[in-house]
């Protein structure tokens, strides 16, 4: 494609070699002022490296003035070359730009970044968004909270200014362990660790437990943040299928027995993207081949408080009898995200290596919050306002796997989560959800395609929806947008296919 070749072998990183190329092209008119060049998903595909790694390149030259990038359109040959033979202006300051090149690490762009990039359709005004697996901000506690806030500040007002704990304020510290004993989750082998949200605490262990090179184990689909985090510590990841008949501890068994994996990332409850639940039987066959090669497990349980229906399996941290399970937890699923409050129960073992990578990283979180959310939990507003978003969350969940039964073709199938706040539709061989979510934009509906749950955006057709930011009265409106659109790409997939047949059929005559 383009004519472009690279050379693994080089001394020169591939993103270096494609920008020169690219840049040699323009400047030599083989690429023209207005010409599209392919996405950076086909030209990665052509190449045969990551998606990130064109996305890269793209943003590169943008910034130099070979390219330009049109939202909703593509990217193009600019019209106003930089002047000169390999001149590059800087558009931030004036005189020679620093090249930052030889200091990257080769990590591309975060999964937000390009989730920003897919939605970069312009969206109509009324549009129904099951993309964002967040809670709905009209539900937050914000009166509540609001009036702890102003009665912790009458008392104290030093609080805004002061600098917290490494290991996070010790009221709150104390009563999560509380919980934790009171509900078996935990023994005194345990100690909790505040953290700057549940991302922080999975990046604190990745830190402590493994080194470029080495190998971790992840269910797929995944979480994006996870999946990012494992490539910026440059870990490979061994990938083991998750569906609707459960985790396939078949190639689980695999996974572990190859070259000894550093950790095994599990999320048992409500896993985030396809809101699937571990059974206790499968927990405990975890535990068990985990144990057996002698491999950690990170449990992230971020979804403490949101089942809708049916009996909680314990946990794997209080299955676990041989301390070798990590587990997060975060409020930010439930009524904080913006506090940034998680936290982990960490082997005492190995407590003080992670409260020490903790404390170089960040110094300590912010008090003030974590004193407030002390408060609320202590008081009982957590309690209340979990009961109440349980309800209104399984009100969503009902009425969109009612709306999904109703409008979705037939070939189109969807897991039925007990709790938390996503789902996963999976598409029709031939459907390329990230390729159509222009398309369904245009239609007023978005979701998350189902590339950001893969690593390097390979997978089987698939996308999340997400019902907790969306009023259950608006979900049935845009279930019956994003199944016209289905519909249409399955119509048009289909004609495709046939064309493809009917030639391949005269070909052989």
């Amino acid at each position: 494609m383009l004519g472009l070749t690279l050379d693994p072998r080089s001394d020169e990183s591939i993103v270096d070699q494609l920008t020169g190329a690219l840049r040699d092209r323009i400047r030599e008119r083989q690429l023209v002022a207005g010409e599209r060049l392919p996405s950076s998903r086909a030209l990665a595909a052509a190449l045969g490296v990551h998606r990130n790694t064109v996305t890269t390149v793209y943003r590169c030259l943008v910034d130099e003035g070979w390219l330009e990038s049109q939202v909703g359109r593509g990217t193009f040959v600019g019209e106003d070359l930089p002047e000169g033979e390999g001149a590059v202006e800087s558009r931030f300051a004036s005189g020679t730009s620093f090249d930052w090149s030889p200091w990257r690490t080769g990590h591309g762009p975060t999964p937000g970044d390009e989730m920003a990039e897919a939605y970069g359709t312009p969206q109509l005004a009324d549009t129904i968004s099951f993309a964002g697996g967040v809670p709905d901000p009209d539900l937050y506690p914000a009166d509540e909270v609001r009036r702890l806030g102003r009665e912790l500040l009458r008392g104290d007002d030093t609080l805004l200014f002061r600098y917290g704990p490494a290991a996070g304020y010790e009221p709150l510290r104390e009563l999560l362990a509380a919980e934790a004993v009171r509900d078996g989750v935990v023994s005194g082998e345990h100690e909790v660790l505040i953290t700057n949200g549940s991302s922080q605490g999975l990046d604190l262990f990745l830190r402590f437990a493994t080194e470029p090179g080495r190998i971790g184990v992840a269910t797929v689909p995944c979480y994006p943040g996870a999946l990012h985090l494992f490539e910026v510590h440059g870990v490979r990841c061994r990938s083991v299928p998750i569906e609707s008949n459960g985790l396939d501890l078949g190639q689980l068994e695999q996974a572990l027995a190859g070259e000894r994996p550093r950790f095994l990332h599990l999320i048992p409850r409500f896993q985030n993207p396809t809101g699937l639940t571990l059974s206790t039987l499968e927990r405990q066959r975890v535990l068990a081949l985990a144990a057996r090669y002698r491999v950690p497990i990170f449990e992230d349980d971020y979804g403490p408080g949101l089942r809708f229906e049916g009996s909680e399996p314990p946990t794997l941290l209080a299955l676990a009898s041989s301390g070798g399970v990590i587990q997060s937890g975060t409020l930010s699923k439930i009524a904080f995200p913006g506090f940034r409050i998680g936290w982990l129960f960490v082997p005492r073992a190995i407590f003080g290596d992670l409260h020490e990578i903790k404390r170089c990283s960040d110094l300590g979180g912010s008090l003030f919050p974590q004193m407030v959310v002390y408060e609320f939990w202590r008081r009982g507003g957590l309690a209340r306002h979990v009961k109440k978003v349980r309800r209104e969350y399984g009100r969503r969940r009902d009425a969109l796997l009612e709306a999904l039964d109703r409008e979705m073709p037939d070939e189109v199938r969807w897991s039925e989560p007990q709790g938390g706040l996503v789902l996963w539709l999976s598409l029709p061989e031939g459907l390329d959800s990230l390729e159509l979510l222009p398309t369904a934009a245009r239609a007023g509906v978005t979701y998350a395609p189902g590339a950001f749950f893969y690593p390097g955006g390979a997978g089987p057709a698939g996308l999340r929806m997400s019902f907790g930011g969306v009023p259950a009265e608006r979900i049935a409106e845009g279930v019956r947008r994003l199944s016209v659109v289905l519909r249409e790409a399955s119509r048009t997939a289909g004609r495709r296919k046939a064309r493809r047949s009917a030639s391949d059929s005269s070909l052989a005559v």
